[in-house]
């Protein structure tokens, strides 16, 4: 009889540490997995594109509409979201180019697709001509209707080292208003 109960003592004691052991392994595995993924979105944001609202102090927006046809949007312009203005103009007619002035200030990509609520957008770089800057902006047809309203801004691209990615953006119709929501921001 007591050689039976030190039996059921260590099957008892055998059974707690294999389900200990089965608890730590779940728990190990779902650790490892937790810092692959944070590993994995690390590596997303760091070969990334990132746009920020720009600061840049400026004369003039130089854009070419079409081969050796240079444009110049001027920093004062009603449509031109800049340092020296938050929200374009009220008396702006439906159509006209917004001109929202970015910065990338992550790495730049081998190609770039950006679209405002699943609608394609320019995303330009200024040419190269006589006092630019290369400053970087977004273009996108203006509508009185969305004024103020948020919009998703979906940033598709392709780094240097060929991974393709697409990053998400919050913005505001006609304001000067960019934050990226997708990945996160800590």
């Amino acid at each position: 009889m007591e050689n039976m109960n030190w039996e059921i003592f260590w099957v008892a004691i055998e059974s707690i540490a294999t389900l200990g052991l089965f608890v730590w392994a779940i728990l190990e595995r779902r650790a490892r997995k937790r810092a692959d993924n944070e590993l994995q979105e690390i590596k997303r944001r760091g070969d990334a594109p990132f746009l920020t609202v720009s600061n840049a102090n400026f004369q003039q927006l130089y854009h070419e509409l079409k081969q050796d046809v240079v444009n110049v949007w001027y920093a004062t312009n009603g449509n031109v979201l800049s340092c020296f203005r938050d929200e374009v103009g009220s008396d702006m007619g439906k159509g006209l180019p917004v001109v929202f002035v970015v910065d990338n200030a992550g790495q730049s990509a081998r190609a770039i697709i950006v679209k405002l609520d699943s609608e394609e957008i320019a995303f330009k770089r200024e040419v190269d001509f006589s006092d630019s800057q290369g400053l970087y902006f977004l273009e996108y047809p203006y509508d009185p209707e969305k004024r103020g309203k948020e919009q998703r801004l979906t940033l598709s691209f392709e780094t240097s080292s060929g991974v393709q990615d697409t990053h998400i953006y919050m913005t505001r119709h006609g304001m000067r208003f960019l934050k990226r929501i997708d990945p996160p921001l800590p």
